[in-house]
């Protein structure tokens, strides 16, 4: 007689990466180095559960980068070196900061599959968009070293 097991059955592929994300070592209590302040996380919030599952299933990846570069063209305008988060409503500080978020605790655990799925779908942006992503970085208030080295990391990939 065989043994029966039990099958969990996703209703989507998003759903199956998200319950996957909520089991990995991203979705437990870690840290999280933000302005130079390290703080708990013990859970994601559900965007960021979105542009975790946009970026390892490549599903609304497209959709994702272009908000991304369009909320980073907001930020700079036409400048690299300046930047005003004033200008952003509260949904693209909130779509900014969850990426940069996920990025983080992605570069921080070092799963290698999620390491090279984030690093191909950053690829995916032009080099004006992954520097100002390094910009912010490694600005004071926003970014983070390990943001930082991970963005830099992808920036050498382009030359």
């Amino acid at each position: 007689m065989q043994s029966s097991k039990s099958l969990d059955v996703f209703s989507t592929e998003n759903e199956l990466v998200s319950r996957r994300f909520r089991n990995s070592p991203h979705y437990a209590t870690m840290k999280v180095v933000s302005g130079g302040n390290r703080s708990d996380k013990s859970a994601t919030s559900n965007s960021q559960d979105e542009i975790f599952s946009a970026i390892a299933t490549g599903d609304e990846g497209q959709k994702l980068g272009d908000r991304l570069s369009e909320i980073l063209n907001k930020v700079f305008g036409k400048t690299n070196d300046r930047y005003e988060l004033k200008t952003l409503s509260f949904p693209e500080i909130s779509c900014l900061s969850d990426f940069l978020a996920v990025s983080t605790r992605i570069f921080l655990g070092a799963d290698e599959k999620e390491v090279v799925g984030l690093k191909c779908f950053m690829l995916k942006f032009n080099r004006t968009d992954l520097f100002r992503l390094l910009n912010l970085a490694a600005k004071d208030k926003i970014g983070n070293p390990v943001l930082a080295r991970g963005i830099s990391d992808i920036l050498m990939m382009t030359c």
